[in-house]
């Protein structure tokens, strides 16, 4: 039998270099056998683990700027280890809280803000002013604002999951106006204003967030409120669906969108069936693009898919796709209500795990409950997909129960994720008093999973994600620390990544009126 230390030096790299070995298992082998110590300071290892995290949707703790090649071979070093813990960290029974808080007061340049999103992967955090129609970037770290946006509208809101790629992070949204002028809604009669909308997409870089840009893609005037949007970005391109009548499509099908933000070039993709449906969850992975529809009748779910090879991101021609592969049609076996929302997908080696939010009634009986099924449905091998090789779908399902504290006033959280690879739902809750709290999702949010009403300082963070390894959905729970506890706070918005939270929190008695405050926790 050969001794493994007494291989060439190139079989020991090559096994160090090896995809299949997984970072817990390589921080061991390099730790504990000498005859691979040396390796410790080979800086194309480090670079190597850490880009295939990166390229795998894996998160990598913050913070960090700008590409991994600008980092030295120690801070590389060290971040794989901290990456290892946090692995440890979600896998555990008990996720615990790591590493710094931070509170910091944050001067208000206009009343009402609102979390529009955090930078994955730095101290980063967009503050959004509704009365100004303006965003500030904020570092939790310095506790200073960086640069400052002009938008022109007074609401905002996240679409989809944001990008990065070599340090600059790219997000769309949308931002409306309500006009004064109103129409006639046809389902209930009522009068509703009409409002307008447009989707842009804002790009900042980890190395000089003061160089922001903001590009408008599309817009749109005077319409009615019942339009429904959804959109979402992935390196140069930008897909989304507007809600409105398309002279291209049939009285049954909707448009989707796509364009090349560097060369305009564009496709224009039919999804068929979907004109009685809700608006489509759009979703990038490797490259090619996946539609989500479900039906209002009967919550049936359909998955369209269009390769990588249909997108223009090598292009500058402006061309049509008829139909977008249709992967299948799924019922989901819950007891449940509609299906409220989707969130990102889940990759794992040889499946896509689409996870659904399904809201059930209220518990009759005492008035403290809702029923919340969290389901996801698995596309096996989504990188071999033919029309004649279908993927099979499965699903998994976990019934989530609110609780909290009846509350004086009513102050809604929400949460989204950032990649939705760990952590897909977040939410902070109090507990204590009477138990009273509704829960429900938000379809504005792709990451949503519950959202809860409280106003005391007894907070609670709940988390959930799906298990790969054991194929299970897990929800864990973890109190707050005592220095945020302490505070009185009126928490308005909360946004988070896989490696943590931060929180938006209304003046408080104690705290200055012109104030407001951010705190950041992690969990990594």
């Amino acid at each position: 039998m050969i001794s493994l230390v007494t291989l060439p030096k190139d079989v020991h790299f090559d096994l160090v270099m090896c995809p299949a070995l997984a970072l817990e298992d390589l921080l061991s082998l390099l730790s504990t056998c000498k005859t691979f110590r040396p390796f410790m300071d080979y800086r194309i290892l480090w670079l190597t683990v850490l880009d295939r995290r990166r390229r795998e949707n894996l998160p990598i703790p913050h913070p960090y700027a700008g590409s991994l090649t600008l980092l030295d071979t120690k801070t590389l070093k060290q971040k794989a280890f901290h990456a290892c813990r946090f692995d440890r960290n979600w896998r555990s029974d008990h996720l615990r809280i790591s590493g710094r808080r931070t509170i910091m007061n944050v001067k208000l340049p206009g009343k009402r803000p609102q979390i529009l999103f955090i930078i994955s992967g730095t101290p980063m955090v967009a503050l959004f002013y509704r009365d100004s129609g303006s965003a500030y970037i904020w570092d939790t770290a310095s506790c200073k604002a960086l640069a400052s946006l002009r938008i022109g509208y007074r609401e905002c809101r996240m679409a989809g999951l944001p990008y990065e790629q070599e340090g600059t992070y790219t997000a769309a949204f949308f931002a409306y106006n309500v006009s004064n002028t109103e129409e006639l809604r046809e389902d209930d009669n009522e009068r509703v204003p009409r409002y307008s909308v447009e989707l842009l997409v804002l790009r900042c870089n980890y190395s000089n967030p003061q160089a922001v840009k903001l590009k408008r893609i599309w817009g749109q005037g005077e319409m009615g409120n019942r339009r429904m949007f959804s959109a979402s970005v992935y390196q140069d391109l930008v897909v989304w669906h507007s809600g409105i009548d398309d002279p291209s499509a049939d009285e049954h099908s909707v448009v989707i969108r796509v364009c090349n933000m560097l060369t305009d070039a564009s496709i224009v993709a039919t999804v068929p069936d979907a004109k009685s449906a809700h608006s489509p969850s759009l979703y990038f992975h490797h490259g090619n693009l996946y539609v989500v529809v479900v039906a209002k009748a009967n919550s049936a779910i359909r998955i369209h898919y269009c390769s990588e090879h249909d997108l223009p991101y090598h292009s500058n021609q402006v061309s049509d796709i008829n139909g977008l592969l249709m992967l299948g049609k799924y019922d989901l076996d819950v007891d449940s209500g509609p299906i409220v929302s989707f969130f990102a997908p889940v990759a794992t080696e040889q499946e896509l795990l689409f996870p659904a939010l399904v809201e059930g009634d209220w518990d009759y009986e005492d008035h403290t409950h809702i029923r919340v099924t969290l389901a996801y449905l698995t596309i096996q091998n989504p990188d071999e997909i033919t029309e004649s090789s279908l993927p099979t779908c499965t699903s998994y399902d976990k019934q989530i129960r609110g609780s909290g504290v009846k509350c004086d006033r009513s102050v809604r959280l929400s949460a989204k994720s950032s990649t939705g690879k760990h952590a897909l739902g977040m939410t902070v809750y109090a507990k204590g008093g009477e138990d009273m709290t509704r829960v429900s999702a938000h379809p504005d949010f792709r990451g949503v999973i519950i959202m809860e009403d409280l106003t005391y300082p007894l907070f609670y963070l709940r988390l959930v994600h799906f298990d790969t390894k054991r194929r299970r959905i897990v929800v864990k729970n973890m109190e707050m620390p005592p220095d945020i506890r302490s505070n009185e706070l009126d928490l308005s918005s909360i946004v988070f990544d896989d490696c943590r939270g931060v929180v938006y929190a209304r003046p408080g008695l104690k705290a200055l009126p012109e104030y407001g405050q951010l705190i950041a926790i992690p969990y990594a």
